[in-house]
Order: structure tokens, then sequence, then C-alpha cells
């Protein structure tokens, strides 16, 4: 299966992305900021990851708890995402987003995470191209919800359990690679749509 990298910590090569074995890489639409200057995807190294055959996978976060602020705040930011991603090269169409709830999330929280993917798929035009990061239970209740198609469970906040409907799982019990002075995590994919591009 393809294994893929996530980070926000630099931005190394798409050549040594490619040495290094992997194949695609999910990456923040979202500035980092001088603590993170290295978060947001920029278009020159779309073009590098590009032109070394390494594939992208959108992500949306500003803050961990960002989506328990709901309906109004998903429609703020896939406005923004897809505006974002309409200033990148060889973007699609139609692209897949996945946004995060980088927090374990309570069965009294979900109401709010899905409103938020609500107001998100409000802005897509459907669920079609909606994704979801979070532990297993967070993007469990997303999907029986029908508030996305794509989801990217990390193994934080879900001890053993691992959704059979995933598309990507972040693999935090093999810990962090460096790739080109970059730390980053370490991603597989669970079936062959997990929403990267170019196709």
């Amino acid at each position: 299966m393809p294994r893929g990298l996530d980070y926000a910590g630099g931005r190394p090569s798409g050549a040594a992305i490619r040495a290094a074995g992997y194949d695609f890489v999910c990456r923040y639409l979202t500035d980092g900021g001088t603590s993170l200057p290295g978060k947001q995807l920029l278009p020159d190294e779309v073009n590098d990851l590009v032109a070394n055959a390494v594939g992208i996978v959108a992500n949306f976060e500003t803050y961990a708890d960002r989506m328990l602020e709901g309906r109004q705040a998903g429609i703020d930011d896939a406005t923004f995402a897809l505006a974002r991603l309409r200033q990148l090269p060889h973007t699609p169409s139609a692209p897949v987003v996945y946004y995060s709830a980088d927090f374990d999330t309570t069965p009294e929280q979900q109401n709010a995470v899905n409103d938020y993917l609500r107001g998100a798929a409000s802005v897509h035009g459907s669920v079609a191209t909606v994704g979801v990061y979070g532990g297993f239970w967070t993007v469990s209740r997303a999907l029986d919800a029908g508030v996305a198609t794509y989801a990217w469970q990390t193994q934080a906040w879900s001890g053993t359990n691992v959704d059979p409907r995933i598309a990507l799982l972040q693999r935090n019990d093999v810990g962090y690679v460096s790739v080109d002075g970059v730390q980053c995590d370490v991603d597989e994919t669970r079936r062959d749509d997990y929403g990267k591009w170019p196709a």
C-alpha cells in the first residue's frame, strides 16, 4: 500500500521524499505563523512534489478544537480552503479536503463536529469531497452521520481500534521519521481513493 508523510515544521524536497520511499504527503492549507513557518503548502512546493511524482492530500487545520465552533466555522474554513487551493498549481476542479479535529472528542461534542462538517459540505457543494481527520471515535461517528466521505484516522485517541471505512491511517506507533531534516508523521492508505492529487 502507498505510504505518505505529514509535517508542519519544514518543507522536504520531493526528491528526498521519493528517495525515502514515500508516495504522497498530507499538507496544510493554513499558515503556521512564526512558530511553524513551514506549515502552509506553497505553489513552488506543489510544483516540486508533482515533478517528483509525490501525490498531495489537502488538510485544513488552524487550532485543535476549531470544529467545536460548529457550522459557521465549517463554512468559513471551507471557503478559505477552496480559495487557497485555487491559488495552487495542479489542483483538481473538485479537490478533497480533510478537516481536522486534532483532539479526543467526546460523544457530546460530536454534534458540533458534525455541524462543522455540514457547513464545509455546503461550500464544497456536497459531502463527496469532504474529509475528516481525528481519532477513531471522531471519524467513525462522522462517517456514521454521513457528514464526511473521506476519513483520515490518527492512532492517537483510538486505542487499537481502526475503522474499516477510513482512507488514511496516521501511524503514531512507528514514531516520527526525519526526511530532508524535517520531522514527519507516517501515514498509510487504506483504500485506493484517498483524495490525493494529481490523480
